[in-house]
């Protein structure tokens, strides 16, 4: 076989593995944006906020439900090095990403106690 022909074999398999790479994203993110309860945040049930806080509270979290319109963000904030917030955290998981590569590089062998 000729370079060519190789060249576009291997182009071809790789254009098919990143579609299977970016369908199986969109699967999963329609799996989790569609399972019961992910439309609802736990500052909804604080008893201690107004009624017209909780509404918009819903209408924020209602916007990012979408499951094509969500994976289609996250992907572009992925090209911007964005990979959104941890809420446990409350910090970019991008920052900690960082802090993390940083310290195992720094030869700790704990970096993600």
């Amino acid at each position: 076989m000729s370079d060519r022909v190789l060249l576009f074999r291997w182009a071809g398999r790789a254009a098919r593995s990143l579609l299977v790479i970016l369908f199986a994203g969109l699967l999963g993110a329609a799996l989790v944006r569609l399972a019961p309860g992910s439309n609802v945040d736990e500052m909804q049930m604080d008893v201690r906020l107004s009624q017209s806080t909780v509404e918009r509270l819903g209408q924020e979290r209602a916007k990012s439900h979408e499951p094509l319109s969500f994976y289609l963000n996250y992907l572009s904030g992925l090209g911007r090095g964005e990979a959104g917030r941890s809420e446990l955290y409350g910090q970019a998981v991008s920052e900690l990403i960082r802090d993390r590569f940083g310290a195992r590089m720094r030869g700790g062998s704990r970096c993600f106690a």
